[in-house]
C-alpha cells in the first residue's frame, strides 16, 4: 500500500488554522480598542498564545515546499528563518497546545469566574 502524500491537505488545514488564530487575535485587539472588558492579563496572555500558535503554523506551512514527500517532510528539521530546530510533529503540537490554551482558558474563566477577564 502506498503512503499518502498529505502535504497538500496539511497546507489547507494550516492556512485555515492561521486564519482562525488571526481572527480571534483581531477580535481581542478590537475589543480592547473600543473599551470592552477584554483588557485583562488573561486576554493579553491569550493574544500572545495566538501569536505563538500562528508562528508555529507558519513554520509548518512554510517548510512544505522544501520536501519531496510526506515521509521526507515528517523527518525534516525546521524552524524560523530556516533554522533546523525541531521536526514537524513538535511544531504541530506546540501550535495546537498554544491555540487550545488561548481558546479554553478565557472561555472557562468566562463561565466560571467572569471577573477574571477584566
Amino acid at each position: 500500500m502506498q503512503p499518502t502524500d498529505n502535504r497538500s491537505l496539511l497546507m489547507t488545514y494550516t492556512v485555515f488554522h492561521i486564519g482562525t488564530y488571526i481572527s480571534f487575535a483581531v477580535a481581542i485587539i478590537a475589543a480592547q480598542k473600543i473599551g470592552l472588558v477584554l483588557t485583562g492579563g488573561v486576554m493579553r496572555f491569550s493574544l500572545a498564545l495566538l501569536v505563538l500558535a500562528s508562528i508555529c503554523g507558519a513554520i509548518v506551512a512554510s517548510h512544505l515546499p522544501d520536501s519531496d514527500s510526506w515521509e521526507d517532510y515528517k523527518k525534516m528539521l525546521m524552524g524560523p528563518f530556516g533554522l533546523p530546530l525541531l521536526k514537524y510533529c513538535w511544531w504541530a503540537k506546540a501550535e495546537h497546545i498554544c491555540a487550545w490554551i488561548a481558546f479554553l482558558v478565557p472561555l472557562s474563566l468566562a463561565i466560571v469566574y467572569p471577573q477574571a477577564l477584566k
